[in-house]
C-alpha cells in the first residue's frame, strides 16, 4: 500500500482532496474555496467537481455568478469514498485493537517513521515502538508470538513490512534521555497507538496528539 496516498490506487488524488473538503462540512461552497482548502488548482478543482456533478456524487447550485457544491451523502459511492479515503484512521484503529488484545499487554505503542509523517510509499514499513513491561523479557515466547502475529496481520491489511522497537520500559526511558537522534524523530512525527501511564507519557513528550487526524 502507498503510505503516502493509499486511496490513490482507486481514487485519483485530486478528486480525493475536492471529496475530503466536501464530506468536512454541510456547507455549500464555492469551486474557489474549495481549490484553496483542497490545495489545487481552481481549474483542476473545476474539473473534478464537474465529474462528480455528473455522477450525481455532488450537488450544485447557481448563487450568483458562482456555483455551489455539497456532497451528496445519499449517493451510493460516497460510503464506500469516505471509507478509502478514511483508511490512515482504520488501519490504526485495527493495530489499536490488535494491540490491546494481547495476552502480556505492551506499556505504550508509539507509529513513527514515515508512516506517521505520511511521506512513505508502496514499499516503507510501518514502524511501531514498543514499551515493553517490565520483567517480560524480550525472548518471553508469548510477547515473540504476539509481535509475529501482528505484524502478519498488518501485512495482510496492507502489503507492507511491520517493523518492531521494541524496548524494556527502563530502556525506554534511558532512551528518551539520551541525545540520539531518533528520539528527535519520534518525538516530532511519532503518535501513539496505545498511551501509557501518564509517567512514561510525559517522558516521551510526543508532539502529535495520538487522536491527530491523519494527512492521508
Amino acid at each position: 500500500m502507498d503510505l503516502a496516498s493509499p486511496s490513490s490506487l482507486v481514487i485519483r488524488p485530486g478528486l480525493g482532496s475536492v471529496v475530503r473538503v466536501l464530506a468536512g462540512t454541510g456547507a455549500p461552497l464555492t469551486g474557489r474555496t474549495i481549490a484553496r482548502l483542497a490545495g489545487v488548482s481552481p481549474a483542476g478543482a473545476a474539473k473534478v467537481l464537474a465529474t462528480l456533478s455528473r455522477h450525481g456524487v455532488v450537488d450544485s447550485q447557481s448563487a450568483g455568478s458562482a456555483n455551489l457544491y455539497r456532497l451528496n451523502r445519499e449517493h451510493l459511492l460516497v460510503g464506500p469514498m469516505l471509507a478509502l479515503l478514511s483508511t490512515a484512521q482504520r488501519l490504526e484503529a485495527n493495530i489499536n485493537d490488535e494491540l490491546r488484545g494481547w495476552l502480556v499487554p505492551c506499556d505504550g505503542a508509539i507509529l513513527f517513521g514515515s508512516a506517521a509523517r505520511r511521506d512513505g510509499g508502496l514499499d516503507s514499513d510501518l514502524d511501531i515502538l514498543l514499551i515493553r513491561p517490565k520483567g517480560v523479557a524480550m525472548t518471553n515466547t508469548v510477547w515473540r508470538e504476539q509481535l509475529d502475529s501482528t505484524a502478519d496481520k498488518v501485512k495482510a491489511w496492507t502489503g507492507n513490512i511491520c517493523s518492531w522497537m521494541d524496548y524494556s520500559t527502563p530502556e525506554f526511558v534511558n532512551l528518551m534521555a539520551s541525545s540520539d537522534p531518533f528520539v528527535g524523530e519520534v518525538r516530532t512525527d511519532g503518535r501513539w497507538l496505545i498511551e501509557p501511564p501518564p509517567g512514561l507519557r510525559d517522558i516521551a513528550a510526543l508532539q502529535q496528539p495520538s487522536n491527530g487526524s491523519p494527512r492521508w
